[in-house]
């Protein structure tokens, strides 16, 4: 080959040589395949919804049975975790 390319070569058989830089893949692939991912992610979306259209008393049925499922919250665990629990654990230890 003459005019041998600045990015090197790489025999692929007894007959031909091809660019290093023409074998490796293109700077924005990566950017391609994770704009391709979200896109399947959103279309994934769109057909779960799509499909669960006629029915939304089951969406309503699956939140009623998780929360059928977990133990009953007490107030003192409410006032433990919820807004200001640092506020009152600082003034009881004071």
């Amino acid at each position: 080959m003459t005019g041998t390319p600045s990015c090197g070569t790489r025999s692929l058989s007894s007959r031909a040589q091809q660019p290093v830089c023409r074998l490796r893949p293109p700077h924005w692939t990566p950017r391609l395949t994770s704009l391709f991912s979200a896109e399947l992610k959103r279309l994934d979306e769109f057909t779960f919804r799509f499909n669960r259209r006629r029915t939304p008393m089951a969406a309503f049925q699956r939140v009623l049975g998780l929360g059928s499922q977990q133990e009953p919250t007490t107030y003192e665990e409410i006032l433990a975790e919820g807004p200001g629990a640092a506020r009152r654990a600082a003034e009881l230890t004071g």
